[in-house]
């Protein structure tokens, strides 16, 4: 798996097909929806992010040595 600088969208777009179906995507969806501007699709696109974020929580249950139950650790982020 490849690792991209944020700066790097447009080589990315470029040489990565997922990320360039990605935004062929919601571009076809934006000139389909002219209601809609690019900063309301910007915002929808962080909005989005941050409730998968929200919503991919690991867990991680911690037991002594003796296998009694103690606490469990939540972390927020990708599974």
């Amino acid at each position: 798996m490849m690792t991209w600088n944020r700066m790097d969208v447009i080589d990315r777009f470029e040489h990565d097909p997922a990320f360039r179906s990605l935004v062929d995507l919601m571009t076809h969806w934006l000139l389909g929806h002219p209601d809609v501007t690019p900063t309301e699709l910007r915002e929808a696109a962080m909005c989005a992010a941050s409730r998968v974020d929200a919503m991919t929580v690991r867990r991680r249950y911690v037991f002594d040595k003796d296998g009694t139950f103690l606490h469990m650790e939540s972390e927020r982020g990708q599974p």
